[in-house]
């Protein structure tokens, strides 16, 4: 009996840590697919052209994160050294972009010239949105599922 309990345990802290592992697996491709499209985004607005193109279509104003001098670089260091730290603000800086250019993906003009010029940008962009839609940006964030509510 003592013999079958330490087998179970055994086969269980098994499963969980290949469990943990997966989620790590999963969480670093997620990372690695927010700071493309965030490497991608900042590449965009540092084009002369491109911020020309949507000044003519009434954009003001670009984002601020996504175009100063010390905006963070999420493709340096250790990309998960702060699991949920670098997630965090990597999901953040994505909503800045995703806000940015969601409107200007309705625009014709725009969006050839995106297509044009950076092949794939739009679809990487919008297929990261609904990654994050669909999973959720903070896969080490407790989002309150098994608890009891009254």
């Amino acid at each position: 009996m003592a013999d079958r309990r330490k087998i179970t345990r055994t086969q269980t802290k098994l499963r969980v840590a290949a469990a943990t592992r997966a989620a790590e697996e999963q969480a670093h491709v997620r990372y690695a697919r927010i700071a493309a499209a965030l490497s991608n985004a900042r590449t965009i607005l540092a084009d002369g052209a491109f911020i020309n193109l949507i000044r003519t279509h009434g954009v003001i104003s670009l984002p601020q994160p996504l175009v100063t001098q010390g905006a963070p670089d999420h493709r340096s260091g250790n990309a998960l050294a702060s699991r949920e730290g670098h997630l965090d603000d990597c999901a953040l800086d994505f909503a800045i972009t995703w806000k940015f250019f969601a409107p200007l993906l309705s625009n014709s003009a725009v969006v050839i010239d995106l297509d044009t010029r950076w092949p794939g940008f739009t679809l990487e962009l919008r297929d990261v949105f609904i990654a994050l839609v669909a999973d959720g940006p903070f896969p080490y964030h407790s989002n309150g599922r098994g608890r009891r509510t009254m």
